[in-house]
């Protein structure tokens, strides 16, 4: 509640306008007595107010005068700043937003900026007002008496009856009295004479009867006097709860969630929506702004929600400028403005226009947008088998050579497939809070371009849970909460955990990689390698500030306040999960003996340039060398993604088992093994049998002496086409550690 000036904003075809000082809901009770177009302004906007009147007095049009450089009349251009100053001290500024006070120079102003273009016209200059015998005439009336109140409901007046008299054509300001502001106080509606433009400086005066016995405060004093007296009419509750807002902490933050009406037509259900890419100057809380690719101007993009059995069906729009031109071979960063779509971990067709990495959205070239060419538009369509496991899954631009540098950027989005698991009472129960945790290489508030091996030296990551630095999430004591943690990073794994002082919170994973467990598994610590995802219940403990940390980053990603009255009962955790696909075993594989190995190998110093390392998959067909009698760790090709060449041909309906492993020694040099399509059990990790398996689309392999090995039994379904397997850590996926899979019929 308060009392402040609205300004009806005019449109560029009504150069009209209404200014009035009114109430907030029962502040200022617009009364029943006051004329129909003033009650509009009090209650709503009404289209008839913007329209211009034709006013009687010989003011309307503007009097003769001296044009001066920056006053009244100048052309817009060298003197208008100073002009403008001038005319500031008295008047209002029309804005070209809902709220805008600026009443003379110094007082505070709320809503959009001024226009800059805005030129008074049917301005005077004070003594040719002064020899104007009506402007004379209105100076001398005689005060009214104020309106008797007699008959009216308590707290009722009969208003101002100046209000449907005060067209004011440039009088000079009369002086004001100072009264006690109360519940009937009413400022007149002030009406000017005609702008030449929306937006224009208009002269004003702010007058009422009831005010008028006293003389000698101004209208500054009276405005000044307004919030005070407005105050003093507010109950105590109201300023209460208004402190209690002002101070409330700021909500955490979550991507956008688009709604997608039903198409119409026979079959499933399409779900339809637009990724915008373009180059976005972000505001990043806890870090500042930030120019970069993002979909739809956001960090993370939208969040997508489906079902199994629809349809989903995207439309890219890429705005971002030409490619700048290569010379390097094709595993060497470029085309950084190109991309296509990834929907990371669903098991969905990787042909035609569907999860189809091998395509190419690219910007226009250089001459169609010197051109004005439109900007070109590309449409993914994936369609999302009805049995496909619900859980949670994303999406990123997997075009090769670009793919780092973008997804440092932000370019990164979570898709959440809806299904049996959400409808567990105790899953249903519990919030349902997307966690997508990105990795942004920042220098100067933009992403460095990849233009060598060392291009990240020196820069620290920034992480970011849901596009801002540490934000808080607030957790009742007894409250269970369902976190979404998708690890959206390009270079590093996250060993996570929440802790504080009082003790960690622990973690009730229920899902991996998108596919359910059979139990919750209760966990200190998650491990996230690159790209993996994981679905966790967590429960309010004591009350405290927890954070969600990553072992070996300064910082936390996330705090956790745990506050406020306890959930009672407390709220329970599932006991038992519907397994989100079956497991295999050893007796599935449809050709023992014929195991596939990958390895992932580098070799230093290879090519001589900004990019010397070799960055090699070796193992089971790996790509063939240059020259196969000379030294392999010196070899071009030896190892290195050729989209020309099919490292592995795989079956549809075969089982097989697969070991990946890397040579590393360092464990910070991490390769985690991403295959497209189909998801695979892993069923030992260096060489210790998991019980139970667990279902991946990405599995962590860190250095060391040896390094991690791990072997997994995968089953070839569905979905024909060319695709890739690869190491996840993007700077390496785009150096060429990387092979072509073609899923092929039986």
């Amino acid at each position: 509640m308060r009392v402040a000036t609205r300004f009806l904003h005019v449109g560029a075809t009504n150069p009209g306008a209404v200014i009035d000082v009114t109430r907030q809901s029962g502040l200022v009770p617009c009364p029943a007595s006051l004329p129909e177009r003033v009650r509009d302004v009090f209650g709503a906007r009404h289209p008839t107010l913007a329209r211009r009147r034709d006013h009687d007095s010989p003011h309307s049009a503007p009097a003769p005068r001296r044009k001066r450089r920056g006053g009244p009349g100048a052309p817009v251009g060298g003197g208008l700043r100073a002009g403008r100053r001038r005319w500031r001290r008295r008047a209002f500024r029309l804005g070209s937003g809902p709220w805008t006070t600026a009443v003379r120079s110094g007082v505070a102003r709320r809503g959009p900026a001024p226009r800059a273009d805005a030129v008074p016209e049917a301005h005077t200059r004070r003594r040719e007002r002064a020899s104007d015998p009506e402007c004379a005439a209105r100076r001398r009336r005689p005060p009214r008496r104020p309106p008797s109140t007699a008959g009216l409901p308590a707290g009722e007046s009969e208003g101002c009856p100046a209000a449907d008299e005060a067209v004011l054509c440039g009088c000079r300001p009369r002086r004001l009295p100072l009264q006690p502001v109360s519940l009937g106080f009413r400022l007149a509606v002030v009406r000017h004479a005609r702008l030449r433009r929306p937006g224009s400086l208009v002269r004003s005066e702010l007058d009422c009867p009831a005010m008028r016995g006293n003389r000698g405060v101004s209208r500054r004093s009276v405005l000044s006097a307004l919030p005070v007296a407005a105050l003093a009419a507010v109950p105590a509750d109201i300023l209460t709860a208004r402190r209690r807002m002002a101070t409330a902490p700021a909500p955490f933050p979550q991507p956008a969630v688009p709604t997608s009406p039903p198409v119409p037509g026979p079959g499933a259900q399409v779900v339809e929506q637009t990724l915008d890419v373009r180059l976005t100057d972000v505001l990043v809380p806890g870090y500042g702004r930030v120019t970069t690719r993002t979909y739809n101007g956001t960090i993370p993009g939208p969040t997508l929600r489906v079902r199994g059995g629809q349809t989903l069906r995207l439309t890219h729009v890429n705005g971002l400028p030409p490619n700048p031109p290569h010379t390097g071979g094709r595993n060497t960063p470029h085309r950084p403005n190109s991309f296509n779509l990834h929907t990371h971990g669903m098991h969905v067709s990787p042909s035609g226009d569907a999860d189809n990495v091998l395509r190419e959205f690219a910007p226009r070239t250089v001459d169609e947008a010197a051109a004005g060419a439109p900007e070109p538009r590309y449409v993914t369509t994936v369609q999302i088998p009805a049995g496909h496991p619900a859980g949670t899954y994303w999406y990123h631009p997997h075009l090769h050579g670009a793919i780092a540098e973008q997804i440092v950027g932000g370019m990164t989005g979570v898709i959440v497939v809806e299904g049996d698991i959400d409808e567990i009472p105790e899953i249903r129960a519990a919030a349902d809070i997307v966690l997508c945790i990105n990795e942004l290489k920042l220098k100067d508030g933009k992403v460095p371009a990849f233009t060598s091996g060392g291009w990240m030296a020196g820069i620290p990551s920034t992480f970011t849970v849901n596009g801002t630095v540490n934000p808080t999430l607030r957790l009742r004591p007894g409250e269970v909460q369902r976190w979404r943690m998708v690890a959206a990073t390009a270079f590093t794994a996250l060993r996570l955990q929440v802790v504080a002082e009082q003790g960690n919170l622990t973690m009730h994973q229920i899902a991996q990689d998108g596919v359910t467990l059979t139990r919750p598994v209760a966990l200190d610590l998650l491990d996230l390698a690159m790209g993996n995802r994981a679905d966790v219940l967590v429960r309010g403990d004591a009350p405290g500030r927890y954070e969600l940390r990553a072992d070996g980053l300064p910082g936390p990603m996330m705090t956790v306040e745990v506050a406020g009255d306890p959930v009672e009962p407390t709220m329970a955790l599932p006991a038992s999960l519907p397994p989100g696909r079956p497991f295999l075993d050893d007796g599935d594989i449809t050709e023992p003996g014929a195991d596939r190995e990958v390895v992932f190998h580098t070799d230093e110093r290879v090519f001589a340039g900004a990019f010397p390392n070799a960055f090699r998959v070796l193992g089971t067909h790996p790509t063939p060398a240059a020259d196969p009698g000379g030294d392999l760790t010196r070899d071009p090709a030896y190892g290195l993604f050729d989209p020309q060449y099919t490292n592995h041909t795989l079956r549809l309906g075969t089982v097989e088992r697969w070991t990946v492993r890397t040579d590393e020694t360092m464990p910070a040099h991490s390769h985690p093994f991403h295959l497209h399509t189909n998801q695979v059990l892993l069923t030992h990790r260096n060489g210790r049998r998991l019980d139970p398996p667990v279902w991946h689309d990405t599995i962590a392999l860190a250095g060391g002496a040896p390094g991690d090995s791990a072997t997994f039994l995968v089953r070839y379904e569905d979905f024909t086409g060319r695709t890739i397997a690869h190491c996840h850590q993007l700077h390496h996926e785009d150096l060429g550690m990387m092979q072509t899979v073609d899923y092929v019929e039986r």
